[in-house]
Protein backbone atom coordinates (compact mmCIF):
# COMPACT_ATOMS: atom_id res chain seq x y z
CA UNK A 1 0.00 0.00 0.00
CA UNK A 2 1.17 3.51 -0.81
CA UNK A 3 3.00 5.42 1.91
CA UNK A 4 0.89 8.44 2.79
CA UNK A 5 2.22 11.84 3.81
CA UNK A 6 0.00 13.38 6.50
CA UNK A 7 -0.09 16.82 8.08
CA UNK A 8 -2.04 17.10 11.34
CA UNK A 9 -2.89 20.60 12.54
CA UNK A 10 -4.32 22.10 15.70
CA UNK A 11 -5.56 25.57 14.69
CA UNK A 12 -5.74 28.63 16.89
CA UNK A 13 -8.71 29.12 19.21
CA UNK A 14 -10.04 32.64 18.66
CA UNK A 15 -11.77 32.93 22.02
CA UNK A 16 -12.50 36.51 23.06
CA UNK A 17 -11.53 35.70 26.66
CA UNK A 18 -8.11 35.34 28.21
CA UNK A 19 -7.07 31.73 28.76
CA UNK A 20 -3.42 30.96 29.53
CA UNK A 21 -3.85 27.17 29.72
CA UNK A 22 -2.19 25.42 26.77
CA UNK A 23 -1.85 21.65 26.61
CA UNK A 24 -0.30 19.32 24.11
CA UNK A 25 -2.55 18.27 21.20
CA UNK A 26 -2.72 14.77 22.65
CA UNK A 27 -5.33 13.46 20.23
CA UNK A 28 -3.20 14.42 17.24
CA UNK A 29 -0.11 13.01 18.96
CA UNK A 30 -1.90 9.66 19.20
CA UNK A 31 -2.89 9.82 15.53
CA UNK A 32 0.66 10.76 14.54
CA UNK A 33 2.08 7.76 16.39
CA UNK A 34 -0.47 5.39 14.85
CA UNK A 35 0.28 6.53 11.29
CA UNK A 36 4.06 6.54 11.77
CA UNK A 37 3.88 2.94 12.99
CA UNK A 38 2.20 2.11 9.67
CA UNK A 39 5.20 3.54 7.83
CA UNK A 40 3.59 6.86 6.86
CA UNK A 41 5.31 10.24 7.09
CA UNK A 42 3.66 12.75 9.42
CA UNK A 43 4.13 16.42 10.24
CA UNK A 44 2.33 17.69 13.35
CA UNK A 45 1.76 21.45 13.63
CA UNK A 46 0.23 23.52 16.43
CA UNK A 47 -0.61 27.19 15.83
CA UNK A 48 0.08 28.12 19.47
CA UNK A 49 2.90 25.80 20.51
CA UNK A 50 4.76 26.42 17.23
CA UNK A 51 4.23 30.17 17.78
CA UNK A 52 3.49 30.91 14.15
CA UNK A 53 0.71 32.62 12.24
CA UNK A 54 -1.88 30.79 10.16
CA UNK A 55 -0.07 31.90 6.98
CA UNK A 56 3.31 30.54 8.06
CA UNK A 57 1.74 27.36 9.39
CA UNK A 58 -0.04 26.83 6.06
CA UNK A 59 3.19 27.28 4.14
CA UNK A 60 4.97 24.76 6.35
CA UNK A 61 2.14 22.32 5.74
CA UNK A 62 2.33 22.82 1.97
CA UNK A 63 6.12 22.47 1.87
CA UNK A 64 5.75 18.97 3.35
CA UNK A 65 4.02 17.98 0.08
CA UNK A 66 1.23 16.12 1.89
CA UNK A 67 -1.31 13.66 0.58
CA UNK A 68 -3.73 14.40 3.43
CA UNK A 69 -4.21 17.26 5.86
CA UNK A 70 -6.26 16.79 9.03
CA UNK A 71 -7.45 19.35 11.59
CA UNK A 72 -8.41 18.84 15.21
CA UNK A 73 -11.33 21.22 15.86
CA UNK A 74 -12.60 21.15 19.42
CA UNK A 75 -14.91 24.19 19.39
CA UNK A 76 -16.53 26.49 16.87
CA UNK A 77 -14.01 29.16 17.87
CA UNK A 78 -11.31 27.27 15.95
CA UNK A 79 -13.19 27.11 12.64
CA UNK A 80 -12.02 30.57 11.53
CA UNK A 81 -8.38 29.62 12.04
CA UNK A 82 -8.80 26.22 10.36
CA UNK A 83 -10.49 27.80 7.35
CA UNK A 84 -7.76 30.44 7.01
CA UNK A 85 -5.09 27.74 7.11
CA UNK A 86 -7.03 25.68 4.56
CA UNK A 87 -7.28 28.51 2.01
CA UNK A 88 -3.64 29.58 2.39
CA UNK A 89 -2.44 25.96 2.14
CA UNK A 90 -4.48 25.40 -1.03
CA UNK A 91 -2.92 28.51 -2.53
CA UNK A 92 0.59 27.38 -1.57
CA UNK A 93 -0.01 23.85 -2.91
CA UNK A 94 -0.52 25.45 -6.33
CA UNK A 95 -2.96 22.90 -7.67
CA UNK A 96 -1.66 19.79 -5.89
CA UNK A 97 -4.69 17.79 -4.73
CA UNK A 98 -4.86 16.48 -1.18
CA UNK A 99 -7.42 14.90 1.09
CA UNK A 100 -8.85 17.27 3.73
CA UNK A 101 -10.12 15.93 7.05
CA UNK A 102 -11.38 17.31 10.34
CA UNK A 103 -12.13 15.66 13.67
CA UNK A 104 -12.57 16.61 17.31
CA UNK A 105 -15.46 17.47 19.62
CA UNK A 106 -16.88 20.13 17.31
CA UNK A 107 -17.05 17.68 14.42
CA UNK A 108 -18.51 14.90 16.60
CA UNK A 109 -21.24 16.85 18.36
CA UNK A 110 -21.99 19.71 15.95
CA UNK A 111 -21.71 17.81 12.70
CA UNK A 112 -24.36 19.75 10.78
CA UNK A 113 -22.80 23.04 11.76
CA UNK A 114 -19.38 21.75 10.70
CA UNK A 115 -20.82 20.68 7.33
CA UNK A 116 -22.10 24.22 6.82
CA UNK A 117 -18.96 26.03 7.94
CA UNK A 118 -16.16 23.92 6.48
CA UNK A 119 -15.41 23.67 2.74
CA UNK A 120 -17.14 20.93 0.78
CA UNK A 121 -14.00 18.86 0.23
CA UNK A 122 -13.57 18.13 3.95
CA UNK A 123 -14.17 14.59 5.23
CA UNK A 124 -15.52 14.83 8.78
CA UNK A 125 -14.41 12.13 11.22
CA UNK A 126 -16.71 11.74 14.23
CA UNK A 127 -15.64 10.06 17.48
CA UNK A 128 -12.20 8.40 17.56
CA UNK A 129 -9.71 8.76 14.76
CA UNK A 130 -7.22 5.88 14.83
CA UNK A 131 -9.41 3.22 13.17
CA UNK A 132 -11.10 5.77 10.90
CA UNK A 133 -7.79 6.94 9.43
CA UNK A 134 -6.70 3.35 8.91
CA UNK A 135 -9.91 2.65 7.00
CA UNK A 136 -9.40 5.78 4.89
CA UNK A 137 -5.80 4.89 4.16
CA UNK A 138 -6.82 1.42 3.03
CA UNK A 139 -9.59 2.80 0.81
CA UNK A 140 -7.20 5.24 -0.86
CA UNK A 141 -4.85 2.36 -1.59
CA UNK A 142 -2.27 3.05 -4.24
CA UNK A 143 -4.50 5.33 -6.33
CA UNK A 144 -3.26 8.93 -6.36
CA UNK A 145 -5.81 11.59 -5.49
CA UNK A 146 -6.65 13.61 -8.57
CA UNK A 147 -9.50 15.74 -7.24
CA UNK A 148 -12.73 15.55 -5.32
CA UNK A 149 -14.11 11.98 -5.53
CA UNK A 150 -17.23 11.31 -7.50
CA UNK A 151 -20.44 12.06 -5.61
CA UNK A 152 -21.36 8.39 -5.29
CA UNK A 153 -18.09 7.47 -3.61
CA UNK A 154 -17.52 10.62 -1.57
CA UNK A 155 -18.76 10.18 1.99
CA UNK A 156 -18.41 13.48 3.82
CA UNK A 157 -19.07 12.14 7.33
CA UNK A 158 -17.66 8.94 8.77
CA UNK A 159 -17.84 7.56 12.31
CA UNK A 160 -14.59 6.32 13.76
CA UNK A 161 -15.02 3.03 15.65
CA UNK A 162 -13.97 2.89 19.28
CA UNK A 163 -10.61 1.47 20.21
CA UNK A 164 -11.83 -1.07 22.74
CA UNK A 165 -8.41 -2.17 24.02
CA UNK A 166 -6.50 1.05 24.69
CA UNK A 167 -3.33 -0.90 25.45
CA UNK A 168 -3.06 -1.60 21.71
CA UNK A 169 -2.48 2.10 21.04
CA UNK A 170 1.07 3.27 20.50
CA UNK A 171 2.39 5.89 22.90
CA UNK A 172 1.76 9.41 21.58
CA UNK A 173 4.43 11.04 19.45
CA UNK A 174 5.78 14.00 21.47
CA UNK A 175 7.17 16.75 19.19
CA UNK A 176 6.57 19.44 21.82
CA UNK A 177 8.43 17.69 24.65
CA UNK A 178 11.24 20.22 24.85
CA UNK A 179 8.72 23.08 24.87
CA UNK A 180 7.06 21.49 27.91
CA UNK A 181 10.42 21.01 29.60
CA UNK A 182 11.48 24.62 28.99
CA UNK A 183 8.18 25.93 30.34
CA UNK A 184 8.40 23.75 33.44
CA UNK A 185 5.08 22.15 32.58
CA UNK A 186 3.63 18.68 32.99
CA UNK A 187 3.38 16.03 30.31
CA UNK A 188 -0.20 15.25 29.38
CA UNK A 189 -1.42 11.67 29.74
CA UNK A 190 -4.68 9.91 29.01
CA UNK A 191 -5.31 6.86 31.14
CA UNK A 192 -8.82 6.22 29.86
CA UNK A 193 -11.41 7.31 27.35
CA UNK A 194 -15.05 8.07 28.04
CA UNK A 195 -16.85 8.82 31.27
CA UNK A 196 -18.87 6.82 33.79
CA UNK A 197 -21.33 9.66 34.29
CA UNK A 198 -24.65 10.30 32.59
CA UNK A 199 -24.99 14.07 33.14
CA UNK A 200 -27.88 15.38 31.09
CA UNK A 201 -26.10 18.64 30.24
CA UNK A 202 -22.97 16.90 28.92
CA UNK A 203 -22.32 15.41 25.48
CA UNK A 204 -20.43 12.34 26.74
CA UNK A 205 -23.55 10.20 27.36
CA UNK A 206 -24.61 10.86 23.77
CA UNK A 207 -21.27 9.60 22.53
CA UNK A 208 -21.69 6.55 24.74
CA UNK A 209 -25.07 5.73 23.23
CA UNK A 210 -23.59 6.01 19.76
CA UNK A 211 -20.40 4.12 20.56
CA UNK A 212 -21.42 1.49 23.13
CA UNK A 213 -18.71 1.41 25.83
CA UNK A 214 -19.07 4.35 28.25
CA UNK A 215 -15.59 4.15 29.78
CA UNK A 216 -12.47 2.27 28.79
CA UNK A 217 -9.31 2.28 30.85
CA UNK A 218 -5.75 1.52 29.89
CA UNK A 219 -4.07 -0.99 32.13
CA UNK A 220 -1.89 0.57 34.80
CA UNK A 221 1.07 -1.40 33.42
CA UNK A 222 0.60 0.37 30.08
CA UNK A 223 0.17 3.80 31.68
CA UNK A 224 3.22 3.51 33.90
CA UNK A 225 5.26 2.14 30.99
CA UNK A 226 4.52 5.40 29.16
CA UNK A 227 5.49 7.39 32.24
CA UNK A 228 8.76 5.45 32.43
CA UNK A 229 9.50 6.15 28.76
CA UNK A 230 8.87 9.88 29.16
CA UNK A 231 11.02 9.90 32.29
CA UNK A 232 13.93 8.17 30.57
CA UNK A 233 13.70 10.15 27.31
CA UNK A 234 13.02 13.62 28.69
CA UNK A 235 13.58 13.43 32.44
CA UNK A 236 9.85 13.99 32.92
CA UNK A 237 8.64 13.86 36.51
CA UNK A 238 5.36 15.84 36.39
CA UNK A 239 2.27 14.49 34.67
CA UNK A 240 -1.28 15.70 34.09
CA UNK A 241 -3.99 13.09 33.45
CA UNK A 242 -6.71 14.66 31.31
CA UNK A 243 -9.15 11.76 31.69
CA UNK A 244 -12.68 12.75 32.53
CA UNK A 245 -12.61 9.91 35.05
CA UNK A 246 -9.15 8.67 36.07
CA UNK A 247 -10.28 6.01 38.55
CA UNK A 248 -13.12 4.65 36.45
CA UNK A 249 -16.20 2.81 37.78
CA UNK A 250 -16.49 2.69 41.56
CA UNK A 251 -16.14 -1.08 41.61
CA UNK A 252 -12.59 -0.83 40.22
CA UNK A 253 -11.43 2.55 41.56
CA UNK A 254 -9.53 1.16 44.56
CA UNK A 255 -7.98 -1.62 42.51
CA UNK A 256 -6.81 0.84 39.86
CA UNK A 257 -5.32 3.15 42.47
CA UNK A 258 -3.48 0.25 44.11
CA UNK A 259 -2.19 -1.08 40.80
CA UNK A 260 -1.02 2.36 39.72
CA UNK A 261 1.05 2.78 42.88
CA UNK A 262 2.38 -0.80 42.66
CA UNK A 263 3.62 -0.19 39.12
CA UNK A 264 5.28 3.11 40.08
CA UNK A 265 7.09 1.38 42.92
CA UNK A 266 8.05 -1.62 40.80
CA UNK A 267 9.72 0.68 38.29
CA UNK A 268 11.14 2.86 41.11
CA UNK A 269 9.55 5.99 39.67
CA UNK A 270 9.12 9.07 41.82
CA UNK A 271 6.68 11.43 40.14
CA UNK A 272 4.00 14.02 40.82
CA UNK A 273 0.70 13.97 39.00
CA UNK A 274 -2.77 15.51 38.75
CA UNK A 275 -6.09 13.80 38.03
CA UNK A 276 -9.82 14.40 37.56
CA UNK A 277 -12.32 12.26 39.47
CA UNK A 278 -15.90 11.95 40.70
CA UNK A 279 -16.27 12.27 44.50
CA UNK A 280 -18.14 8.95 44.73
CA UNK A 281 -15.10 7.13 43.29
CA UNK A 282 -12.92 8.29 46.22
CA UNK A 283 -12.49 6.98 49.74
CA UNK A 284 -9.94 7.53 52.51
CA UNK A 285 -7.76 4.61 51.43
CA UNK A 286 -7.56 5.78 47.82
CA UNK A 287 -6.77 9.34 48.88
CA UNK A 288 -3.98 8.29 51.24
CA UNK A 289 -2.52 5.90 48.69
CA UNK A 290 -2.40 8.44 45.85
CA UNK A 291 -1.31 11.37 48.00
CA UNK A 292 1.56 9.44 49.50
CA UNK A 293 2.79 8.55 46.01
CA UNK A 294 2.78 11.84 44.17
CA UNK A 295 -0.75 13.22 43.80
CA UNK A 296 -0.34 17.01 43.80
CA UNK A 297 -3.53 18.38 42.21
CA UNK A 298 -7.03 16.97 41.88
CA UNK A 299 -10.15 18.28 40.15
CA UNK A 300 -13.39 16.96 41.64
CA UNK A 301 -16.86 17.36 40.18
CA UNK A 302 -18.98 18.51 43.13
CA UNK A 303 -21.47 20.67 41.17
CA UNK A 304 -24.15 21.20 43.84
CA UNK A 305 -25.05 20.70 47.49
CA UNK A 306 -28.66 19.79 46.70
CA UNK A 307 -29.65 16.14 46.04
CA UNK A 308 -32.64 17.29 43.95
CA UNK A 309 -30.23 18.94 41.50
CA UNK A 310 -28.29 15.72 41.10
CA UNK A 311 -31.48 13.80 40.43
CA UNK A 312 -32.54 16.33 37.79
CA UNK A 313 -29.13 16.16 36.14
CA UNK A 314 -28.84 12.36 36.10
CA UNK A 315 -25.97 12.17 38.58
CA UNK A 316 -25.48 9.98 41.66
CA UNK A 317 -25.71 11.95 44.91
CA UNK A 318 -22.74 12.03 47.28
CA UNK A 319 -24.12 13.08 50.64
CA UNK A 320 -21.01 14.61 52.19
CA UNK A 321 -17.92 15.03 49.97
CA UNK A 322 -16.35 17.64 52.27
CA UNK A 323 -14.36 15.25 54.52
CA UNK A 324 -12.72 13.99 51.32
CA UNK A 325 -11.75 17.57 50.44
CA UNK A 326 -10.33 18.14 53.91
CA UNK A 327 -8.34 14.92 53.76
CA UNK A 328 -6.82 15.88 50.42
CA UNK A 329 -5.93 19.35 51.72
CA UNK A 330 -4.27 17.87 54.81
CA UNK A 331 -2.03 15.97 52.39
CA UNK A 332 -1.08 19.36 50.82
CA UNK A 333 -2.89 18.46 47.62
CA UNK A 334 -4.37 21.42 45.75
CA UNK A 335 -8.07 20.84 45.09
CA UNK A 336 -10.10 22.30 42.24
CA UNK A 337 -13.84 21.81 42.21
CA UNK A 338 -16.31 21.63 39.38
CA UNK A 339 -19.28 23.64 40.64
CA UNK A 340 -22.57 24.92 39.24
CA UNK A 341 -23.76 27.81 41.37
CA UNK A 342 -25.84 28.87 38.39
CA UNK A 343 -28.30 26.45 36.80
CA UNK A 344 -32.02 26.60 35.86
CA UNK A 345 -33.21 26.00 39.45
CA UNK A 346 -30.83 28.44 41.15
CA UNK A 347 -32.21 30.84 43.75
CA UNK A 348 -30.54 33.52 45.83
CA UNK A 349 -30.82 31.19 48.83
CA UNK A 350 -29.19 28.24 47.04
CA UNK A 351 -26.37 30.45 45.75
CA UNK A 352 -25.68 31.85 49.22
CA UNK A 353 -25.80 28.43 50.89
CA UNK A 354 -23.47 26.72 48.43
CA UNK A 355 -21.11 29.72 48.22
CA UNK A 356 -20.68 29.72 52.00
CA UNK A 357 -19.65 26.07 51.92
CA UNK A 358 -17.26 26.62 49.02
CA UNK A 359 -15.66 29.55 50.81
CA UNK A 360 -15.24 27.46 53.97
CA UNK A 361 -13.22 24.90 52.03
CA UNK A 362 -11.26 27.52 50.02
CA UNK A 363 -13.00 26.55 46.79
CA UNK A 364 -14.80 29.83 46.06
CA UNK A 365 -12.83 31.51 43.30
CA UNK A 366 -13.42 33.31 40.03
CA UNK A 367 -14.10 30.15 38.06
CA UNK A 368 -16.40 28.51 40.61
CA UNK A 369 -18.26 31.78 41.24
CA UNK A 370 -19.33 32.40 37.65
CA UNK A 371 -19.63 28.87 36.27
CA UNK A 372 -23.07 28.37 34.74
CA UNK A 373 -24.74 25.29 33.33
CA UNK A 374 -24.61 25.13 29.55
CA UNK A 375 -26.41 22.53 27.48
CA UNK A 376 -23.71 21.03 25.30
CA UNK A 377 -24.54 20.00 21.73
CA UNK A 378 -25.34 16.30 21.78
CA UNK A 379 -26.61 16.36 25.37
CA UNK A 380 -30.09 15.42 26.56
CA UNK A 381 -30.78 18.94 27.86
CA UNK A 382 -29.75 20.43 24.53
CA UNK A 383 -32.26 18.25 22.73
CA UNK A 384 -35.12 18.64 25.19
CA UNK A 385 -34.75 22.42 25.53
CA UNK A 386 -34.91 22.80 21.75
CA UNK A 387 -38.03 20.66 21.72
CA UNK A 388 -39.57 22.92 24.37
CA UNK A 389 -38.37 25.93 22.33
CA UNK A 390 -36.62 27.38 25.36
CA UNK A 391 -33.41 27.84 23.37
CA UNK A 392 -32.92 29.87 20.24
CA UNK A 393 -31.57 28.14 17.15
CA UNK A 394 -28.09 29.59 17.38
CA UNK A 395 -25.65 26.65 17.29
CA UNK A 396 -23.00 25.82 19.86
CA UNK A 397 -23.26 25.36 23.65
CA UNK A 398 -26.40 27.04 24.90
CA UNK A 399 -27.13 28.80 28.15
CA UNK A 400 -30.09 27.22 29.93
CA UNK A 401 -32.61 29.82 31.11
CA UNK A 402 -33.22 30.38 34.81
CA UNK A 403 -36.68 29.60 36.16
CA UNK A 404 -36.28 32.57 38.49
CA UNK A 405 -35.84 35.60 36.22
CA UNK A 406 -34.13 37.58 39.01
CA UNK A 407 -31.16 35.21 38.81
CA UNK A 408 -30.42 36.27 35.23
CA UNK A 409 -29.98 39.89 36.34
CA UNK A 410 -27.89 38.77 39.32
CA UNK A 411 -25.66 36.65 37.09
CA UNK A 412 -25.11 39.49 34.63
CA UNK A 413 -24.20 41.90 37.42
CA UNK A 414 -21.86 39.35 39.04
CA UNK A 415 -19.98 38.57 35.83
CA UNK A 416 -19.63 42.27 35.07
CA UNK A 417 -18.39 43.11 38.56
CA UNK A 418 -15.89 40.20 38.55
CA UNK A 419 -14.69 40.60 34.95
CA UNK A 420 -11.43 42.42 35.84
CA UNK A 421 -10.16 39.65 38.12
CA UNK A 422 -10.74 36.97 35.48
CA UNK A 423 -7.37 37.15 33.63
CA UNK A 424 -5.08 37.28 36.70
CA UNK A 425 -7.18 34.65 38.50
CA UNK A 426 -7.00 32.26 35.55
CA UNK A 427 -3.31 32.97 35.10
CA UNK A 428 -2.57 32.29 38.78
CA UNK A 429 -4.68 29.12 38.87
CA UNK A 430 -2.95 27.76 35.74
CA UNK A 431 0.45 28.53 37.30
CA UNK A 432 -0.39 26.53 40.42
CA UNK A 433 -0.45 22.87 39.24
CA UNK A 434 3.11 22.82 37.80
CA UNK A 435 4.47 24.67 40.83
CA UNK A 436 2.74 22.44 43.39
CA UNK A 437 3.89 19.46 41.34
CA UNK A 438 7.52 20.56 41.71
CA UNK A 439 7.05 21.13 45.43
CA UNK A 440 5.43 17.72 45.86
CA UNK A 441 8.25 16.06 43.95
CA UNK A 442 10.91 17.74 46.11
CA UNK A 443 8.79 17.43 49.28
CA UNK A 444 9.64 21.06 49.87
CA UNK A 445 7.28 24.05 49.70
CA UNK A 446 9.37 27.10 48.85
CA UNK A 447 8.82 30.86 48.86
CA UNK A 448 7.45 30.90 45.29
CA UNK A 449 4.65 28.53 46.25
CA UNK A 450 3.65 30.60 49.27
CA UNK A 451 3.81 33.80 47.21
CA UNK A 452 1.55 32.33 44.53
CA UNK A 453 -0.86 31.08 47.18
CA UNK A 454 -0.93 34.59 48.69
CA UNK A 455 -1.83 36.08 45.29
CA UNK A 456 -4.55 33.48 44.72
CA UNK A 457 -6.00 34.08 48.20
CA UNK A 458 -5.98 37.84 47.54
CA UNK A 459 -7.94 37.38 44.30
CA UNK A 460 -10.31 34.83 45.85
CA UNK A 461 -11.10 37.24 48.68
CA UNK A 462 -12.10 39.85 46.10
CA UNK A 463 -14.37 37.30 44.45
CA UNK A 464 -15.94 36.36 47.77
CA UNK A 465 -16.44 39.98 48.80
CA UNK A 466 -18.07 40.85 45.47
CA UNK A 467 -20.37 37.83 45.42
CA UNK A 468 -21.70 38.30 48.96
CA UNK A 469 -22.15 42.05 48.59
CA UNK A 470 -24.19 41.54 45.44
CA UNK A 471 -26.23 38.84 47.16
CA UNK A 472 -27.00 41.28 49.96
CA UNK A 473 -28.02 43.98 47.46
CA UNK A 474 -30.42 41.61 45.73
CA UNK A 475 -31.79 40.10 48.92
CA UNK A 476 -32.55 43.56 50.32
CA UNK A 477 -33.72 44.95 46.97
CA UNK A 478 -31.08 47.70 47.09
CA UNK A 479 -29.25 46.84 43.88
CA UNK A 480 -28.28 49.83 41.71
CA UNK A 481 -26.12 50.05 38.56
CA UNK A 482 -23.72 52.41 40.32
CA UNK A 483 -23.00 49.75 42.98
CA UNK A 484 -22.08 47.19 40.31
CA UNK A 485 -19.89 49.78 38.61
CA UNK A 486 -18.07 50.54 41.87
CA UNK A 487 -17.44 46.86 42.52
CA UNK A 488 -16.03 46.46 39.03
CA UNK A 489 -13.70 49.43 39.50
CA UNK A 490 -12.51 48.09 42.87
CA UNK A 491 -11.84 44.72 41.25
CA UNK A 492 -9.95 46.45 38.44
CA UNK A 493 -7.48 47.85 40.98
CA UNK A 494 -7.28 44.46 42.69
CA UNK A 495 -6.54 42.84 39.33
CA UNK A 496 -3.75 45.31 38.53
CA UNK A 497 -2.15 44.74 41.94
CA UNK A 498 -2.29 40.96 41.47
CA UNK A 499 -0.90 41.29 37.95
CA UNK A 500 2.04 43.33 39.25
CA UNK A 501 2.74 40.66 41.86
CA UNK A 502 2.47 37.84 39.30
CA UNK A 503 4.96 39.63 37.07
CA UNK A 504 7.44 40.50 39.81
CA UNK A 505 7.60 36.90 40.99
CA UNK A 506 7.98 35.42 37.52
CA UNK A 507 4.51 33.90 37.15
CA UNK A 508 3.51 36.18 34.25
CA UNK A 509 5.88 36.76 31.35
CA UNK A 510 4.47 40.16 30.51
CA UNK A 511 2.72 42.61 32.82
CA UNK A 512 1.51 44.63 29.83
CA UNK A 513 -0.05 41.58 28.12
CA UNK A 514 -1.97 40.56 31.22
CA UNK A 515 -3.02 44.16 31.91
CA UNK A 516 -4.35 44.43 28.36
CA UNK A 517 -6.34 41.20 28.88
CA UNK A 518 -7.87 42.73 32.02
CA UNK A 519 -8.92 45.84 30.11
CA UNK A 520 -10.43 43.81 27.28
CA UNK A 521 -12.34 41.37 29.51
CA UNK A 522 -13.66 44.10 31.79
CA UNK A 523 -14.30 46.79 29.20
CA UNK A 524 -12.32 49.31 31.27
Amino acid sequence: MKTIRWVFIRPRNHSPYYDPEIQEPLGLEYLTASRMKKGDHVLLLDAVLDSISEVKLARRAASFMPDAIGFSIMTGQEVESATAIYHETKRALNGKKVYWLAGGNFITFETNRALNLLPDDFILVRFEGESALEQLAESWGSTPYTGKPAAKSFQRVIAGPQVHDLDTLHFPFRPFAHHIENMGGAFTLQGSRGCCGACKYCASPGARRAQAAPWRGRSMEHIVAEIAELHHRFGAASFNFIDEDFLGPNRVSLTRAQKFVQELKRRKLKISFSIQVRPDSLNDEIIDLLCENGLSYIFIGIESDNPADFKNWGRPWVDNPWPLIRRLQRHHVEVGAGTLLFHPDSTLNSIRRFSCTLRKYKLLNYRSAINRMDAMPGSMFYKTEFQKENLDRTPGPRRLPFHNKEIEAFYEDLTMALSPVGPPSMHAVCSLPPLISQCKFRNEYDDRYYELRRIIDYLDEAVSRTLFLLLEYYETDTIEPVKVSMLRKDNFQTALTATQDLSEHGFAISYDTLRQAIRIDSGL
